[in-house]
């Protein structure tokens, strides 16, 4: 008699295969998640899902209620400086908890504050999804873990909105000498098929941020809609209102010359000292988008379209991240390498790439700019 096996019996038992290997995989990540970097215990239990899915399985077990959740877990293990809380929500230990006694006075006692707080930090860093967040932080459901990742984007915006304020930077500081009265650079980017415009001063903070415009909308349509030009303590009233703007910033040439907004010379345009001019302003348009390609590394939600989920709240995440971004800044916290490469250089890069705005600036820009091309071609001594 045959006996060797048919299609049918063969494809039953690569199914049990697979289930028994699923559930062993799904208990092995239950017991040593904690040991494992996000990274990796996201990705398995990701794979695991897909398998479950395709093999038309029921989906993993949750872990025990015995079973200390993973933050729990965690937090009890790691010391001030464990790499693994680092990697987790992609600050230290000691500045996370400064960040918590910052923001508890705006969050709800239940769920504890540290637990939402972590939560959404792990979100931002990670853009794991609510199921998994809400797995890994003992919340009741998923929509739970999404009020609360809600919660904590409203009180970042509600207790560190001060720091959208203008620096002191070292009059000593090459930018500074280089651009005498300049702000900043004026940057835009895309986020989830929107658009952000960010002033971002030469500390590499950001000083006035304004997200969520249409993806169809271009920076000189947006510009004149922010509030930017309205803020006295920037422009001393004068921003955008005509007559002589003493302080004045950078920008690309998706943006119209302006004599408070200086953009690189064309090739066809003559200046003295345009060479001196068009280099460095490229060297500080660079810094900015680095600094957006920092934040893009350390907070991976950014690079992903989760937009779906919650429109409406895409430009309070952005600004609510720009807000996070300072307070690390202040805080002393190191900068990460995504680890992506070019990849990554080339994502940003598409990012903040917009068609030129053609057309004639004001006579008062190209006299602004004039004068600063002047002085840097002095400064290079290229007299």
């Amino acid at each position: 008699m045959d006996t060797t096996d048919t299609p049918t019996t063969t494809t039953a038992t690569l199914r049990n295969l697979l289930s028994t290997a699923s559930t062993s995989s799904s208990t092995f990540l239950t017991k040593n998640d904690h040991l494992l970097l996000p990274s990796q215990s996201l990705l398995l239990e990701s794979t695991l899902l897909r398998l479950h899915s395709l093999l038309s399985l029921p989906p993993p077990p949750p872990p025990p209620t015995t079973t200390p959740h993973w933050f729990l877990r965690l937090s009890s293990s790691s010391s001030s400086s464990d790499p693994l809380w680092s990697d987790s929500f992609h600050m230290s230990k000691p500045t996370f908890l400064l960040l918590l006694q910052t923001l508890t006075p705006s969050l709800s006692l239940s769920p504890s504050p540290d637990h939402k707080l972590a939560a959404a930090l792990f979100r931002l860093a990670h853009a794991a999804p609510f199921p998994s967040v809400s797995a890994r932080f003992a919340f009741s459901s998923p929509s739970d873990a999404f009020r609360a990742f809600y919660e904590v984007v409203k009180a970042l915006i509600e207790r560190l909105s001060h720091l959208f304020s203008p620096s002191s930077p070292s009059a000593a500081s090459d930018a500074v000498v280089r651009f005498p009265d300049c702000l900043g650079v004026l940057t835009f980017c895309r986020f989830s098929g929107t658009v952000a415009q960010a002033l971002v001063d030469f500390d590499g903070r950001f000083v006035d941020v304004s997200a969520g415009w249409p993806g169809r909308l271009s920076p000189h349509e947006i510009l004149p809609r922010t509030r930017l030009l309205s803020r006295s303590e920037l422009f001393g009233g004068g921003g955008g209102g005509g007559g002589t703007v003493k302080k004045y910033v950078l920008g690309g040439t998706c943006c119209p010359l302006s004599p408070w907004l200086l953009r690189p010379y064309s090739g066809a345009e003559t200046a003295v000292g345009k060479e001196d001019f068009n280099l460095a302003h490229s060297e500080s348009m660079g810094s900015a988008e680095g600094v957006f390609r920092k934040v893009r590394s350390r907070w991976r939600l950014l690079r992903s379209d989760w937009s779906g989920e919650f429109p409406e709240a895409v430009p309070f995440v952005v600004i609510a991240v720009c807000l996070l971004h300072n307070f690390l800044v202040s805080c002393g916290e190191p900068m990460m390498d995504s680890g992506d490469g070019d990849d990554d250089d080339d994502d940003v890069r598409a990012a903040m790439e917009f068609k030129e705005f053609v057309g004639l600036g004001v006579e008062e820009g190209r006299r602004a700019r004039d004068a600063v091309a002047s002085h840097l071609k002095m400064l290079n001594g290229n007299v």
